[in-house]
């Protein structure tokens, strides 16, 4: 690790920092021979600290210092850490349990412990529940349930308890995250799961004549507030699907079940009993209505319902789909009408296959809607990354190679007894520092003496491609000696100066310039070099895209047939242009410096959610 400013500024005796790929530990020393001061420094390795893990590359501490692989380093105080001090008493660092990454294995007896002394719990609100329904009436006892459930699920919210449940999986915040409420898949199975306690004990024990004296009184009024509950209500779980599809990580693409999980089958499960309760809820209110000898369906008042909502809807600039909903919201209610007349002498199939139907109708809307709004939003957020035009992958690549290239005794050779041919030494460097990925690039190669000309050469190329144009234009990368140029055409280069030396002794360096080549075939990713968990999946194997600098095609992947040449005629305004043409949809995005990425799918159907 070559030393930088910040260790070269830190004060003499033993410290610690992080640089760019990991955790050290440090001992400087100024000495001074003459009037010359000189900055030993002794470092040593703690713990990596790669930008990306795989099976080669991990963040474990050094294997040397025989400590746990999975302990976290940090400059400030943790709960349950270890200082690591230096001889005189000060706290370099800090040594403590890394509980984002390894504090996630439940203890086995422990979790027994915390579903059985749930479960017990449970079982003693259900029985007092149950005691008050008898003596008291029900209006007692669903105060105590509703209460006590609220209650248990704010404390465990709160305090996270119990502790040992909440490092599942299903309650870990990758998967899905909301609110402070439903913190995680887990946490929204257990706050439905709890709604829907409460809506099927209203729904079995509610007596017929609960809403009596306000129905008598107020009867108008009750079905005005009950046709709004009711729309407020589907527009709620409306708004529990797009919360748990474009808040997770957790994929709802029925339009191809391979690419369904574990998951995904609890989302749904989810979804589905939200429904389920908000059904059997209002089916119950229009069993009290009737009973009553009260008419259930006033159109005037289910109108004004309406419109009110609608207008609310309006206000709040929402989708075609809420509007949709409200449709959906009348019909079912007026589906309910005929559903009770059938419904005490039970269920017929037909009705039941009518509940199905519109169940899977208001889902597959949501599903349609809010999958196609999640892979337009995953499609930009490609784009801007392949139109973003410096490359990370390249910039932690050229790390190692060059690394690499100053240890090699072939270049320092070649630069003391300069008798190899240069084309040789140029492919010989070509062939074994800048295959694979790095091919992508047009590398140009050029040796400089220790006075800054050209070694051995009167090639003045260099001296055009350098010019202070370009220059002016160049930044410095995350990696040492590499520069990124950008372009006027929307392309870009990567240029390196590596200094070689002979001992302590300068005699020249390698100039190396890397340009995009006109066009490419692109793999999507580098695998080697991304996590196991973000490697790319179906959702990005589903597209095409090509990219272009200016009209000219630099690169693609998949099995649409882009032109060399951007021939898109349809006129194209802000950010992003959506076409459509026969099945297939493009996303067309265009960044400042006037690149263009095409993206290209299949058009989803609205067909398959519904059969779900």
């Amino acid at each position: 690790i070559p030393p930088t400013n910040i260790s070269l500024s830190l004060p003499d005796g033993n410290s610690a920092s992080k640089f760019l790929n990991g955790y050290y530990y440090i001992n400087k020393k100024t000495v001074f021979i003459g009037q010359h001061g000189y900055s030993l420094l002794g470092i040593y390795l703690l713990k990596n600290n790669f930008k990306t893990q795989n099976k080669y590359l991990q963040n474990e501490l050094n294997a040397e210092l025989e400590l746990p692989k999975f302990l976290a380093i940090s400059f400030d105080s943790m709960t349950l850490a270890a200082p690591f001090k230096s001889k005189d008493g000060r706290n370099i660092f800090y040594l403590g349990k890394d509980v984002f990454e390894y504090n996630n294995t439940p203890d086995p007896l422990l979790t027994k412990l915390f579903i059985g002394g749930g479960i017990l719990i449970l079982l003693s609100i259900a029985l007092f529940t149950y005691y008050f329904l008898i003596v008291l009436d029900f209006s007692y006892s669903f105060t105590f349930l509703a209460s006590s459930l609220l209650i248990l699920r704010l404390t465990g919210i709160y305090f996270n308890f119990p502790f040992e449940l909440s490092k599942l999986d299903i309650f870990n915040p990758i998967y899905f995250a909301s609110s402070a409420i439903n913190k995680s898949l887990g946490d929204l199975l257990l706050n439905i799961l709890f709604v829907f306690t409460l809506c099927y004990y209203f729904f079995r024990y509610a007596p017929n004549n609960l809403f009596r004296n306000v129905l008598q009184q107020h009867h108008k009024l009750f079905l005005f507030t009950f046709y709004y509950l009711a729309l407020i209500g589907s527009y709620g779980i409306g708004e529990l699907f797009k919360s748990l599809l474009t808040n997770s990580n957790i994929p709802f693409n029925l339009n191809n079940f391979l690419d369904l999980n574990f998951y995904s089958v609890l989302g749904i499960l989810a979804l589905a009993t939200a429904l389920f309760s908000y059904a059997i809820v209002l089916l119950k209110v229009v069993i009290i209505i009737v009973q009553h000898n009260k008419k259930y369906i006033h159109f005037p008042t289910l109108v004004l319902a309406v419109i009110i909502h609608i207008s609310f809807l309006l206000w709040q600039q929402e989708d075609l789909v809420w509007f949709i909903g409200v449709v959906w919201t009348v019909f079912f209610l007026l589906f309910l009408n005929d559903f009770k007349k059938q419904y005490t002498s039970g269920i017929p199939f037909t009705s039941l296959m009518m509940v199905i139907t519109f169940f899977s109708v208001f889902s597959a809307i949501h599903i349609y809607k809010n999958n196609n709004a999640m892979e337009e939003q995953r499609k930009l957020s490609f784009a801007r990354n392949l139109a973003q035009s410096d490359d990370p992958v390249t910039e932690y690549l050229f790390i190692d190679i060059q690394q690499k290239i100053v240890a090699d005794k072939t270049v320092k050779n070649y630069f003391l007894k300069p008798f190899v041919s240069k084309k040789d030494i140029i492919e010989r460097l070509k062939s074994i520092y800048f295959e694979g990925y790095l091919s992508k690039y047009e590398t140009k190669i050029y040796f400089m003496n220790s006075e800054g000309g050209m070694l051995l050469s009167d090639d003045k190329d260099i001296l055009n491609l350098l010019n202070n144009e370009l220059l002016e234009n160049a930044r410095e990368t995350n990696t040492e000696n590499l520069f990124f140029i950008p372009r006027n055409n929307g392309s870009y280069s990567y240029l390196s100066n590596i200094a070689v030396t002979d001992g302590n002794k300068y005699i020249g360096s390698i100039v190396i310039l890397l340009n995009p080549k006109v066009f490419y075939k692109s793999n999507l990713y580098p695998e080697l070099l991304l996590e196991d968990h973000i490697k790319p999946t179906g959702r990005f194997e589903s597209f095409s895209f090509a990219e272009y600098a200016g009209d000219r095609l630099l690169n693609k992947s998949g099995n649409y047939p882009y032109n060399f040449k951007f021939d898109i005629t349809d006129s194209l305004s802000g950010e992003y242009t959506l076409l459509k043409d026969d099945n297939l949809n493009h996303i067309i995005f265009q960044s400042d410096d006037g690149k263009k990425v095409v993206i290209t799918a299949a058009e989803k159907t609205f067909i398959q959610p519904i059969t779900l």
